[in-house]
């Protein structure tokens, strides 16, 4: 008893000592406080303005466009770190401007106006970050100057010989912030990924003349206005021959505004990237981007499309605000475009997913490509028959059926080529789902992929995934109404966004399966989802909330918990590979493709089909082709099922 007393009051007392000795601590920090050294303070902002080499870029870029550049070229060392130098043809600064120049708050531009910026921060604090050097000429008299600064950050501006045009150049990069230098050097790949997009976004969206050279190699050279030129040099021919491009207005969202734009099809090459555009600016929305996305998962599944999206509109209808490495902008009645602009991309690629476009620039392996053969356009010559020498009578009659056979192989071949039609080529590089179910089928290939002909070309068709595709396609248009009650509501903590989408969405989610109690701390579930497909969780209520806010118009939002159950499924309940098919089964699934609304893919990404081989003309008949035609199946391994 004794014992336990003394050990309260050692620790009454010890506790009593140690809150002293905080608070006389700090008291004496709180006393001790300072403002901080101007330098300190002036760095501590330009870090916060420029913070990365991409950043710094952007500002150089936009300035040169702010001056009406045509012309503009970026050289680059060191991944920018050593010296970044935007030369442009622009209107120049005066000796005036000169003057004034990398000081906080001066800028030509307007704030709030047409321009982004505007604040006269960007290029101050560049010039406390790095050597800043600046050439200018404002006429073509071809009489500038040059503004540098000593050690002493004292201006010296001088005259010199040069074009009409700014020269801007940034040597050493945060030289002044070794941390933030340590920082990119260490991160060097996502520092030029980023000055890659960040070149090819401007490259896109401006009509200037843009060349871009990194470590002395080109990365962006655009000199086309025509936007689907630009995007081609840009994003590379195999981009730009699948793209879909189109205009409409956006009289729903804001009078007077339109969009153009060009997006991938579900069917075609993609490499995920989305630009927006805003009156010839590269910006970035992240809500609008997710809702894209979302909008074309419905359509292509696991796929990311690449959009290029040119929005005019104007000023008072968006602002800018600071974000790395493009500006970021936010729109008013933002939801209203954001469901326009889903509505427009969601027709064009629900129209194109009916299509796929073929590519048959040499399927049969030969050494000449088809851009090398010329169809028979002309007329052949008549035969010339030339007299036989006449020596006995057994001469004449082996010469006369002679001639006879040779008439008539001459006139077999030319009626072949008068009939002769292109079978390959721009006129039928398309197929449509309903051509699968006219395919004739000619067999089952190593217990695995079915071959079948359409017309001159021959297909492989994946079983499993085939199958796989139709049965994930079948369970997602299932919509289960069967619901689980909790015996006691789960409390689900979201953010205050969260909740004014289950207030707004309470009907839909209803319709999934979900009903919930709105409270203050967050919602209350008190019904979940229950099927026997598809194991659902509370937190699938917040992403189909997030879903449904993005798309609000979409009838079959997806979780990914609910598209990783179904696609299991699909997977598990297909004809698996080594399942021999009889032609009854093998036109069963031809026929569920054609009707099919994505029979391209399985849900996991795997193709169903390709093109393995074009007949020749002479093969080209009505006759069934035999297994010769297939130069993939004379392994002596490989089994043909007829």
């Amino acid at each position: 008893m004794k014992i336990s007393i003394v050990r309260n009051l050692i620790k009454k007392i010890l506790f009593t000592f140690i809150f002293w000795r905080a608070k006389f601590y700090i008291i004496d920090l709180y006393s001790s406080m300072k403002r901080l050294a101007d330098r300190d303070s002036q760095l501590v902002n330009a870090t916060e303005t420029v913070s990365t080499i991409a950043h710094c870029l952007r500002e150089l870029i936009e300035n040169s466009l702010d001056a009406q550049s045509t012309i503009i070229n970026v050289r680059m060392t060191g991944n920018g770190l050593d010296s970044i130098v935007v030369t442009d043809n622009g209107c120049g600064i005066s000796k005036e401007g000169l003057q004034i120049l990398c000081t906080e708050g001066a800028t030509s531009k307007k704030f709030g106006g047409e321009m982004s910026g505007g604040r006269g921060k960007a290029l101050d604090a560049i010039s406390k970050l790095a050597i800043v050097t600046v050439e200018s000429c404002c006429d073509n008299s071809q009489q500038g100057y040059r503004l540098s600064f000593n050690e002493n950050d004292e201006r010296i501006i001088q005259p010199i010989s040069r074009a009409k045009g700014t020269c801007f150049t940034v040597q050493s990069l945060f030289y002044s912030y070794p941390v933030r230098r340590r920082y990119c050097i260490e991160k060097k790949q996502q520092q030029i990924q980023e000055i890659q997009e960040l070149c090819a976004a401007f490259a896109i969206a401006t009509n200037a003349s843009f060349t871009v050279l990194l470590d002395n190699k080109n990365i962006v050279q655009v000199s086309n206005f025509n936007r689907q030129n630009r995007i081609k040099s840009v994003l590379g021919p195999n981009i730009a021959k699948g793209l879909i491009t189109g205009k409409a207005a956006l009289d729903g969202w804001r009078e007077g505004a339109f969009v153009e734009y060009f997006t991938t099809s579900p069917t075609t090459l993609s490499n995920g990237r989305i630009i927006i555009t805003v009156n010839n600016r590269p910006v970035v929305n992240f809500p609008i981007i997710r809702a894209l996305k979302q909008e074309f998962k419905l359509c292509a599944g696991p796929k990311i499309p690449t959009i290029v999206l040119f929005i005019t509109a104007q000023r008072e209808y968006y602002d800018f605000f600071p974000d790395s490495p493009l500006i970021g902008v936010s729109f008013s009645r933002e939801e209203v475009l954001q469901q326009k602009l889903c509505s427009i991309l969601g027709e064009a690629w629900k129209s194109t997913s009916q299509t796929l476009s073929l590519t048959k620039d040499n399927p049969s392996g030969s050494g000449i490509s088809m851009s090398d053969i010329t169809p028979i356009s002309s007329p052949v010559p008549s035969p010339t028959r030339i007299k036989p020498t006449l020596s006995t009578n057994s001469n004449v009659v082996n010469s006369v059926r002679v001639s006879k056979r040779n008439i008539y192989e001459i006139k077999q071949r030319r009626n072949l080529a008068s009939n002769y039609k292109q079978n390959f080529g721009p006129s039928n590089n398309v197929i449509e789902t309903e051509s699968f179910d006219n395919m004739e089928i000619i067999g089952q290939w190593n217990k695995s992929f079915l071959i079948t002909r359409l017309g001159s070309d021959v297909y492989a068709i994946d079983q499993h995934a085939a199958c796989e595709a139709q049965n994930f396609e079948k369970l997602r248009k299932v919509k289960s109404k069967k619901k689980q009650k909790l015996l006691e509501p789960v409390l689900l903590k979201v953010t205050p966004e969260d909740i004014e989408n289950a207030i707004s969405h309470r009907e839909k989610c209803s319709q999934f399966g979900f009903e919930y109690d709105v409270c203050d701390d967050g919602i209350k579930v008190t019904t979940i989802p229950s099927d026997q497909n598809v194991v659902n969780g509370i937190e699938d209520l917040q992403e189909l909330l997030g879903m449904i806010h993005d798309v609000p118009q979409s009838n079959t939002p997806m979780t990914r918990m609910a598209r990783i159950q179904l696609a299991f499924h699909a997977c598990h309940s297909s004809v698996r590979v080594g399942d021999v098919m009889n032609n009854q089964q093998i036109k069963k699934l031809l026929t569920r493709m054609a009707h099919s609304d994505y029979p391209w893919n399985c849900p996991h990404g795997r193709p169903t089909w390709c093109c393995i081989h074009i007949l020749d003309s002479e093969d080209n008949d009505d006759s069934q082709p035999n297994s010769d035609i297939i130069p993939s199946f004379s392994s002596p391994k490989t089994e043909i099922y007829a």
